[in-house]
């Protein structure tokens, strides 16, 4: 029998629970990310295959048609995951990462659980 609360998750083991989320998606692959070499850059990167944002149509054979009815391949789409526990506060450096991340295209959040990761990654159109 156990006593008091149960133990919160550490971010080491959120982040774990992520990326095995992720490597049950065929159409997602990601990493952790070395923190030892760039401060700030978010825990998890990865990428989706056949990223298709809801303004594209799909034929189903890799190819997309933009509202301006061009035509071209579809290609993969760049996420960030940054890794808090419950009711932890992202440094200034992690935030100013995120924001030059999506700045530049990519999709790049916080996540507490695997559950909102997988929430955002639904809302963000890379999980179906």
């Amino acid at each position: 029998m156990t006593r008091g609360k149960p133990r919160e998750k550490s971010e080491k083991q959120i982040q774990n629970e992520i990326l095995a989320m992720i490597k049950a998606e065929p159409n997602l692959f990601a990493f952790k990310a070395s923190d030892r070499v760039n401060r700030g850059i978010p825990d998890i990167i990865g990428v989706a295959k056949d990223y298709f944002p809801s303004f594209y149509a799909t034929d189903g054979c890799n190819l997309i048609v933009t509202r301006t009815g061009a035509v071209e391949k579809s290609a993969g789409k760049m996420f960030l995951i940054e890794v808090k526990r419950r009711g932890g506060k992202p440094t200034d450096l992690q935030m100013e990462m995120i924001r030059r991340f999506t700045a530049m295209g990519a999709i790049a959040f916080i996540a507490e659980s695997v559950d909102q990761a997988r929430q955002r990654l639904k809302t963000h159109g890379l999980l179906g």
